[in-house]
């Protein structure tokens, strides 16, 4: 009995140890891989963290929490680890609270090893709103040659020299596109709108409206309305895309149209109409949209382009007193029409928005035109 027992006891101490032993050597592994791993774990612990502060960012940007969204999205930029789905989720926040991060933020989604070709062209597009020409031209150079090269990336070259008012390197490089299956539509757009501002040069205004006339027809109304808006940079006389172009059923054919685009369009029927008719014609038109707030601009203009300026007295004096512009500009033609005491008295019906030096300066051109010399040097 006594060996039995001795046997049992010696049996369980030596489970014991190999018990010991599997757990020492589990321990041991589990030590061994997190040293070796230990960088991607604090990584991963790091992601998380970041993307739920970037959540806590969204929704305070959402509720209009300013100061928490920045606190929060500038943390999150603080625990990134580099990885560009996180940097995509954080550039629209950092560009929402215009954090100080903002350029490095870019420059990491653009530069990422990672980063798509949507990625660089949706961020070039960005820099070209925001009139940044100095960062879009750092941008672009960082490109390889052969993605310089690419269509896209040539047309948004384009559009930031039109932007930069470097005209003529930007109708040099979109005519090269022009016959280009994927990019051709846009650069033929792109150049409806600067072909434009080559003052006195009737034969690019001319090569705008050809090619106007074309895209009015194109089967994305989108891309057509746009051709259509970009007829009223050029001068009134090259505006017709011709004959064959009926201006009112085009108009009655689209969905997506304003009061300015169907004004654009009486304009064009008047001026085909023969000249002893169009007097009647465009009392026709001051009927029609002296009371549309977004045709009144278009119409004062109008009537001040073409030395009409009798006619803008006819426009109401509520919709004159919509915008600084065209308060100023009734004010400027009852100045021109000798009818001073007239002018005063809209001079004191001036807006708030009117900036004060406005007032001042139109106050001083009446008091001269009203021989008060004293109070227009006063002013």
């Amino acid at each position: 009995p006594f060996l039995w027992s001795y046997r049992i006891c010696i049996d369980f101490m030596k489970s014991k140890l190999i018990k010991v032993a599997i757990l020492a050597a589990v321990l041991f592994l589990a030590a061994t891989v997190l040293f070796f791993f230990r960088g991607e774990i604090g990584d991963q612990v790091k992601s998380m963290r970041a993307t739920s502060l970037l959540k806590k960012a969204e929704k305070s940007v959402e509720e209009k929490a300013y100061r928490e969204a920045s606190q929060a999205a500038t943390a999150a930029w603080q625990l990134q680890t580099g990885k560009i789905d996180l940097l995509r989720k954080l550039l629209p926040t950092a560009r929402e609270l215009t954090l100080p991060e903002l350029p490095e933020i870019t420059l990491l989604v653009f530069l990422h090893p990672e980063a798509k070709e949507d990625d660089q062209i949706e961020i070039l597009n960005w820099t070209i709103s925001r009139g940044d020409a100095a960062f879009f031209h750092q941008l672009h150079n960082s490109l390889s040659k052969e993605v310089r090269r690419s269509p896209r990336v040539r047309l948004i070259f384009a559009t930031a020299l039109a932007r930069e008012g470097r005209t003529i390197e930007a109708i040099e490089v979109a005519r090269t596109l022009e016959a280009d299956p994927e990019e051709g539509t846009e650069a033929s757009l792109l150049l409806t709108a600067i072909l434009p501002r080559l003052e006195q040069n009737p034969l690019a205004w001319a090569q705008a409206r050809e090619r106007i006339a074309k895209l009015l027809s194109h089967e994305d109304e989108t891309v057509s309305l746009s051709a259509w808006r970009h007829l009223r940079l050029l001068p009134l006389s090259h505006r017709d895309p011709g004959p064959s172009f009926d201006p009112l059923a085009w108009i009655s054919s689209r969905s997506d149209i304003n009061p300015a685009d169907r004004f654009l369009a009486s304009q064009l029927e008047l001026y085909r109409l023969p000249e002893e008719d169009r007097e009647r014609g465009i009392d026709v038109i001051i009927r029609e949209y002296s009371r549309q707030s977004e045709a009144v601009p278009l119409l004062a203009r109008w009537f001040l382009e073409e030395r009409m300026a009798d006619k803008l007295m006819q426009i109401p004096e509520t919709e004159m007193k919509g915008t600084p512009e065209l308060f100023t500009s009734r004010l400027q033609v009852l100045i021109e029409l000798g009818k001073f005491e007239e002018a005063n008295a809209w001079r004191k019906e001036a807006p708030e928005k009117v900036p004060n030096v406005v007032q001042n300066s139109i106050r001083a051109a009446l008091a001269n035109k009203l021989d008060r010399r004293s109070e227009a040097i006063s002013l």
